[in-house]
C-alpha cells in the first residue's frame, strides 16, 4: 500500500507543469507551435491541444486568406494568434475557452488606437506584471498584468506618440509611434546594473508595424532601485512612504498610513515606485475623487499650479492653490495655498499657508502658517504660526507661535510664543520661550551647542503649575503660577503659592519656597510679647523669604504660646550689618490647648543684625509694632479679649461689641544662625 501511494504521488508530480499551466489563463499560457501551411481548423486545433483549452467560434466569420504558418517556441497564446489572424479577430477567454470574434469595422477617422503587448526582461525573457506604461501628453495610462500583458487608448490623430515604459529595478524605455494603426508591440527592458553606470541608449522610433524599436530616455538620472523584488508591493509600497522615524508617534504614523490607503488605488501605489523620477507638470487640474478626475491614475506624478478637488484629490505637488472639499493628498511639496474641509495630508514640505476644518499633516518642514479646527500634526521642522481648535503636535525643531484650545507639543527645539487652553511642553536650548496655559506648563532643556550661550530666557503663565526643572544652563524670566513653579537655575521671579528651585538669582515670592542653595536662617529671639522664640526663614534669596515661627509666655499661674507665619525681606547695609524688615502673625492660645477663638498678634519688627566675628552667628535687635486683635475669651461673659498686652506701650486700646483691639510698642533681640 506504501508503495502504491508513492508511486501515485511520482506520477502526480511528473504530471505537475502541465496542471500548473492550467492556472493562468488560456491567452496567457505558454505555447510551441509548429504550423507549415495548415488550414485555418487544422492550426487552431494545435493550438488549443498545446494550450490546453478549447476554442469557440462561428466559421463564417472567422477568415484567414491562404495557408496558416507559424512557427513560435514558448509564446503567449495571445501573440500567437496575433500572428496568425494580424488583427482581423477579436478574442477573450472565459473559463478553459477562447472565443474568437469578427473584429469590428474600423471607423474611416477612428478616435483612439489600441495598443497592446508584452512587458519582457531583455536577458531572461520573462514576462514582468505591474511594470508602468503611460504616454505623457494625454496621461493614458496602465499597469501590466501579472503575466506582463498591457492594454492601452491613446487618441488617433497625433503625429508622433511616445510610449513610456517604467518598472522598478529597470532601466526605463520610450517608444516613440508615428504609425497610425493599431499595435501589437512588446517592449523589452534591460535590469538595472547593479554595480555599474547606467547605459544611455540612442533614440530610435517605430515607424510601422511590426518594426517596434525601443527608446530609452533620461536613463542617467534614474535612480538604481534596490533588486530584491520581483515587482513593486502595494502594501510595502504604502508602508514605507509612513512615517517611521522614532520622534514620530505610533498613532501619528497609523494616521498617516490610513490616509494613504484611502486615497490611493494599488495601481497609482505602483506607479508611484516605477515612476519614481517621471514627475510631470500641469497648470490645472480637477478631481471628483483621486482616480477621477482630469489628472486621471497619474496624478500621483503630476505637480500642478492650481488645483480643484470637489471631494479629494492626488496629486505629487501644488505650486499655488489647491482647494479641496474634504481631503488634499499630496505627494511631495506645497508651495502656497492649500484648504480643505477636512483636511491635508503631505508627503513633504510646506511653503505657505494650510488651512483645514480638521487637521493639517505635512510629512516635511513647514515654513508659514497653519490653521486646522483639530489638529497640526508636523513631524519636522516648522517656522512659522500654527492655530489649532484642539492641539498642536511638533516632532521637529520650532520657531514661531502655537496657540491651541487645549496643548501645544513639541519634541525638539523651540523657540517663540505656545498659548494654550490647558498645557504647554517644549524642548529647549538658549532660546527664549513663552508659555501661556489655563494649567500646565512643562519646559525641558537640551545642552546648547558649543560657543552657544548656555542662558536661556523664559515666560510661563499657568493656572496650576510651571515645570521647568532640568539643571542644563541657566533660566532667565518669569514663573507665574496658580498653585507651584518648579525651576533648577533660575535668574528671574518667581511668583506662586509654592515654589521648588535648585538656586535662585532673584526672588521666589509665594507661601512657601522651597530653594536648595538659597537662604535658609534659624532664629532664636526674646520680646516683650511672647518671652521666647524660636524660628525658620527660608526663601530664594535674602530679598524675600517666609518665616516660620514658635513663641511661648508664662507668667505665674498664666501660660500662653503661639504659632506664627510670616514674610520678610533682609537688605544688606555693610559687609556686617544687616536690616530685616519682617511682617509676622500668630494665633495665641492662652492655654495649653488649641483654641479656636480669634486671638491674633501682628507684629512688623525692624531688626538690625551685626555678624559676630567670622562665624556664622549675627546679633539681631530692634523695635516692634504690636497689634493685637481678639475675641471673648473665657467663661466669664464680662471679659473681652485678651490680657496680652495691658501693661506695655499701649497707643491704643479699645473694644468693639466681643471684639478688642490693642496695639502697643516693643521691643526684640536674639540671634541669627
Amino acid at each position: 500500500m506504501v508503495r502504491f501511494y508513492f508511486g501515485l504521488l511520482l506520477v502526480l508530480l511528473s504530471y505537475s507543469p502541465p496542471l500548473i499551466a492550467q492556472t493562468a489563463p488560456p491567452l496567457e499560457r505558454l505555447i510551441s507551435v509548429d504550423l507549415r501551411n495548415e488550414a485555418l481548423g487544422a492550426a487552431l486545433e494545435q493550438i488549443s491541444r498545446a494550450g490546453g483549452f478549447t476554442f469557440s467560434y462561428n466559421p463564417a466569420h472567422i477568415v484567414v486568406s491562404g495557408p496558416v504558418t507559424v512557427r513560435l517556441t514558448q509564446t503567449p497564446v495571445r501573440e500567437v494568434l496575433n500572428q496568425v489572424f494580424n488583427g482581423s479577430v477579436v478574442y477573450n477567454s472565459r473559463g478553459n475557452h477562447v472565443i474568437l470574434l469578427r473584429q469590428p469595422r474600423r471607423d474611416a477617422a477612428p478616435k483612439n488606437l489600441l495598443f497592446e503587448g508584452y512587458i519582457v526582461d531583455e536577458q531572461t525573457g520573462a514576462r514582468l506584471s505591474q511594470a508602468s506604461v503611460f504616454e505623457k501628453t494625454t496621461l493614458a495610462s496602465t499597469v501590466s498584468s501579472p503575466y506582463g500583458y498591457y492594454r492601452i487608448r491613446l487618441p488617433a490623430g497625433k503625429p508622433q506618440l511616445r510610449l513610456e515604459v517604467r518598472r522598478q529595478d529597470y532601466v526605463g524605455e520610450t517608444v516613440v509611434i508615428r504609425a497610425q494603426t493599431p499595435h501589437s508591440l512588446t517592449v523589452r527592458l534591460a535590469p538595472v546594473p547593479k554595480s555599474r553606470p547606467r547605459p544611455v541608449r540612442p533614440v530610435r522610433t517605430l515607424a510601422g508595424e511590426g518594426s517596434a524599436r525601443r527608446v530609452v530616455l533620461d536613463t542617467a538620472r534614474r535612480r538604481t532601485l534596490p533588486s530584491s523584488l520581483p515587482a513593486p508591493d502595494v502594501d510595502a509600497v504604502l508602508t514605507a512612504s509612513a512615517d517611521s522615524t522614532p520622534v514620530q508617534a505610533a498613532l501619528l504614523s497609523r494616521a498617516r498610513l490610513g490616509l494613504k490607503r484611502l486615497l490611493t488605488s494599488a495601481q497609482q501605489a505602483v506607479h508611484d515606485v516605477n515612476m519614481s523620477r517621471d514627475t510631470l507638470s500641469r497648470d490645472w487640474q480637477f478631481s471628483f475623487l483621486p482616480n477621477i478626475g482630469t489628472n486621471h491614475r497619474l496624478s500621483g506624478q503630476i505637480s500642478n499650479r492650481y488645483s480643484l478637488n470637489a471631494l479629494a484629490g492626488r496629486s505629487f505637488g501644488v505650486r499655488a492653490v489647491e482647494v479641496g472639499g474634504l481631503l488634499n493628498y499630496v505627494r511631495s511639496t506645497v508651495h502656497g495655498v492649500q484648504i480643505a474641509g477636512l483636511g491635508n495630508l503631505v508627503g513633504g514640505s510646506v511653503t505657505g499657508v494650510q488651512i483645514a476644518g480638521l487637521g493639517n499633516l505635512p510629512g516635511g518642514p513647514v515654513r508659514g502658517a497653519q490653521v486646522a479646527g483639530l489638529l497640526n500634526l508636523n513631524p519636522d521642522s516648522t517656522r512659522g504660526v500654527a492655530v489649532a481648535g484642539l492641539a498642536n503636535v511638533m516632532s521637529g525643531s520650532t520657531k514661531g507661535a502655537l496657540i491651541a484650545g487645549f496643548t501645544n507639543v513639541v519634541k525638539k527645539d523651540f523657540a517663540g510664543l505656545q498659548v494654550a487652553g490647558f498645557s504647554n511642553k517644549a524642548t529647549s536650548g538658549s532660546a527664549a520661550v513663552a508659555q501661556v496655559a489655563g494649567f500646565l506648563n512643562y519646559r525641558r532643556r537640551t545642552p546648547a551647542p558649543p560657543g552657544a550661550p548656555t542662558t536661556s530666557r523664559v515666560l510661563q503663565v499657568a493656572g496650576f503649575a510651571n515645570l521647568a526643572p532640568d539643571s542644563v544652563g541657566e533660566t532667565r524670566g518669569v514663573q507665574v503660577a496658580g498653585f507651584l513653579n518648579v525651576a533648577r537655575h533660575i535668574r528671574g521671579i518667581q511668583l506662586a503659592p509654592f515654589n521648588v528651585a535648585d538656586t535662585v538669582d532673584g526672588v521666589s515670592i509665594g507661601v512657601l519656597s522651597f530653594v536648595r542653595h538659597g537662604y535658609r536662617r534659624g532664629e532664636v529671639w526674646a520680646g516683650e510679647a511672647l518671652q521666647a522664640n524660636i524660628g525658620l526663614k527660608m526663601g530664594g534669596s535674602s530679598r524675600f523669604y517666609n518665616i516660620l515661627a514658635v513663641g511661648a509666655q508664662s507668667f505665674g499661674s498664666t501660660f500662653r504660646w503661639a504659632v506664627g507665619y510670616g514674610i520678610g525681606t533682609e537688605p544688606r547695609l555693610s559687609n556686617r550689618l544687616r536690616l530685616s524688615i519682617d511682617a509676622l502673625t500668630y494665633q495665641v492660645n492662652e492655654q495649653e490647648v488649641w483654641t479656636n477663638d480669634l486671638n491674633q498678634l501682628n507684629q512688623l519688627r525692624f531688626l538690625l543684625g551685626w555678624q559676630l566675628g567670622r562665624g556664622r552667628a549675627t546679633l539681631v535687635t530692634g523695635p516692634t509694632l504690636n497689634v493685637l486683635v481678639s475675641e471673648y475669651q473665657g467663661a466669664d461673659a464680662s471679659k473681652y479679649g485678651s490680657e496680652l498686652g495691658r501693661d506695655q506701650l499701649t497707643f491704643l486700646d479699645r473694644t468693639s461689641g466681643q471684639t478688642l483691639v490693642r496695639a502697643w510698642l516693643g521691643f526684640q533681640g536674639g540671634l541669627r544662625f
